[in-house]
């Protein structure tokens, strides 16, 4: 099923929940109107009894309303119903005109039609990329995954919640070495950073049992920035990585984050970076 198929079936679930509330409406309105009636018919006069008889018959609250009753009957209503239902009795019994105990919906159709263009804009309509089809525009092939260089698991899983290992930056498959604010730029640190991002993804896809699509959210970021002592831009290299995580993933891309200078990084590498996300 494409991405615009599931947006599609979500609007039509979404309309009959709509539905399924408005009659839910519908029916609690006739339910107090019945329990009142109920109440108050052993002391009713033979007109006001006529009335509840007619009430009552009537297939649903909204329809009932269609027919004026005597005001007698909903002034005794109004006494007996809660304050809000209270209020809007007298207020109608006043107006002459029908009862209004609740603030009813609209009707399914009308609902609809709010929906409809509230959410098939132009925006809404037009095709959602998957993450796949976002990775083969960037030109990113995500990489197997990594075989640890120590005593540890790349990624390990509890609940929905994935926790991946620190990824170090490669480049060309090789350490990438460096340190920051001594002989790399924050730009280069940048790249880095981006590079540990398209790892961390290959690792991801596998703890996701090869599926990306079943990422639910990046919950947060770690990152670790081999600096120099006078080196304070530890953040905006670890944007490369938050970017791309953002371009690949959209709004569930969007995470918390730490990043800290550290003195030495495994290998010498520039970057470390570990990652936390929820699977759906």
């Amino acid at each position: 099923m494409t991405a615009r198929s599931r947006c599609c079936v979500k609007l039509v679930n979404l309309l009959e929940r709509v539905d399924d509330l408005y009659a839910a409406a519908l029916e609690r309105n006739r339910d107090e109107f019945e329990a009142m009636a109920r109440r108050l018919h052993k002391g009713a006069s033979k007109s006001q009894r006529t009335e509840i008889v007619r009430f009552r018959s009537k297939p649903s609250g909204q329809r009932l309303c269609g027919r004026p009753v005597r005001g007698g009957l909903w002034r005794c209503l109004a006494g007996r119903a809660n304050p809000r239902n209270s209020r809007a009795i007298a207020a109608v019994s006043r107006a002459g005109g029908p009862p209004a105990l609740h603030a009813i919906p609209q009707s399914p159709l009308s609902r609809r039609e709010e929906i409809v263009n509230t959410f098939l804009t132009p925006h809404f309509l037009e095709p959602v990329m998957s993450v796949y089809e976002k990775l083969k525009a960037l030109n990113i092939t995500l990489p197997e995954v990594a075989m640890p260089a120590a005593a540890y698991l790349p990624y390990m899983q509890t609940g929905n919640l994935v926790f991946l290992s620190g990824h170090i930056a490669k480049q060309n498959g090789q350490p990438w070495v460096g340190k920051l604010g001594e002989n790399m730029t924050t730009e280069e640190g940048k790249q880095a950073a981006r590079a540990v991002a398209v790892d961390l993804m290959g690792t991801l896809q596998h703890a996701c049992g090869g599926d990306l699509n079943r990422v639910k959210r990046i919950v947060k970021v770690m990152s670790l920035v081999n600096s120099s002592t006078s080196y304070t831009e530890q953040h905006l290299v670890t944007n490369g990585c938050s970017e791309l995580l953002g371009e690949v993933f959209g709004e569930a891309g969007k995470h918390a984050r730490s990043a800290f200078g550290v003195a030495q990084i495994p290998l010498g590498c520039c970057v470390e970076i570990e990652l936390m996300a929820e699977l759906g």
